[in-house]
């Protein structure tokens, strides 16, 4: 905690306990998580692969944040179990679980290790720099990579890709400003106090 001279207090995060060695479960709890936001977001599927809110991949980068590349284990293994509830083959399960790893990844890499970015957004600055690079980045790169996958496997019409990546690019990026953000806010300081959040692996 720091005082500044004006009286206002501001609080920081323990570099020490950020840095702590995590419980053995996150290893496997990201599997699980992943696989209870998949279910709670095909309520609101559209169309195969697509739904307006996909939380599997807002609650990866919540967790990889919080717990490192560990994560994305997990993430990967409830994509491809979970192919098929999307409509998706089970033949490109493998391929189909890419995009959103590679999202949550690239966030990680880009917003956490390369920017250092404090993943509690306790400012303005913080917040910009996570959705530029830890949202919007990632989102567009892996979006692209998605339909580009699905056009090659004949499972989108060319004359629909632009439509079909806008929407998935969209949907992401709304869906990581109402759920990644205030995770990361209201949760992160709890989590850091019990030993349960690290940067780096």
């Amino acid at each position: 905690m720091a005082v500044h001279s004006g009286g206002s207090v501001s609080i920081e995060m323990n570099p020490v306990r950020v840095r702590a060695p995590l419980p053995w479960w996150t290893w496997i709890a990201p599997f699980f998580i992943a696989n209870l936001a998949t279910w709670l977001s095909l309520w609101f599927k559209t169309d195969p692969g697509i739904s307006y809110w996909y939380l599997p991949t807002a609650f990866g980068i919540v967790m990889a944040y919080w717990w490192g590349p560990r994560v994305l284990l997990g993430i990967y293994l409830n994509a491809v179990v979970s192919a098929p509830l999307w409509g998706l083959s089970w033949q490109w399960s493998l391929l189909s679980a890419l995009p959103e790893t590679v999202e949550v990844g690239l966030s990680w890499l880009l917003f956490v290790k390369l920017l250092g970015g404090k993943y509690w957004l306790p400012n303005l600055k913080h917040i910009g720099l996570f959705i530029v690079f830890g949202s919007v980045a990632p989102a567009f790169v892996a979006n692209a990579y998605l339909v580009s996958q699905q056009y090659l496997l004949n499972e989108m019409a060319q004359n629909t890709i632009w439509n079909h990546w806008w929407l998935l690019f969209s949907r992401d990026l709304v869906t990581q400003f109402v759920f990644t953000v205030p995770v990361l806010i209201i949760f992160t300081k709890s989590m850091n106090n019990k030993g349960w959040t690290q940067v780096e692996e």
